[in-house]
């Protein structure tokens, strides 16, 4: 049971790695200054 839980741990945290490799690497490439404008309003849905 052990033994199991030590690959459902270390699958989980693969998973949350990747994604924010995926986040990081991917969808935010374009480094900015985020401005005070832009942090403030929420985005357009």
């Amino acid at each position: 049971m052990a033994n199991e839980m030590l690959w459902l741990w270390g699958g989980f945290n693969l998973f949350v790695l990747a994604m924010l490799a995926l986040d990081l690497g991917v969808f935010h490439r374009k480094a900015h200054v985020v401005s005070l404008r832009e942090a403030a309003i929420p985005p357009p849905r």
